[in-house]
């Protein structure tokens, strides 16, 4: 009979609200209410100001988006932060240890995308 051990899944590694900076809160409150959505490898985040749609390209180096905000101070912009929480990750690392001592370590990372739908009453 083996023995097998399992670790508790990671989290994401997101910071809890009071560590957050204002941008990574605005993020998060748009990644809660926004309807962000992928085409090929952007995502296409919808303005707060007006109707514009701003797009962020994760694929790079570092991130892109095609906002004002971004576009000046070449950092993070809430839009990137938004799409960040709208794809989480979680890692589960399990160790099989079998009866003669010798050991399997599997990972496994899942991908989990958020939706947000409108709800619409009639």
């Amino acid at each position: 009979m083996s023995l097998s051990q399992s670790t508790a899944p990671a989290t994401s590694s997101a910071p809890s609200t009071a560590t957050l900076s204002a941008r990574e809160q605005r993020g998060r409150q748009l990644a809660a209410i926004a309807k962000i959505r992928q085409s090929g490898p952007v995502w296409l985040v919808p303005s707060q100001s007006d109707d514009s749609t701003y797009k962020v390209d994760l694929t790079g180096k570092a991130p892109r988006c095609t906002c004002p905000d971004h576009e000046l101070r070449r950092q993070k912009c809430k839009h990137i932060y938004a799409v960040e929480y709208t794809i989480s990750r979680t890692t589960t690392t399990a160790t099989t240890i079998a009866p003669d001592g010798t050991t399997a370590t599997a990972t496994t990372e899942t991908m989990v995308l958020t939706k947000t739908v409108k709800a619409t009453y009639k």
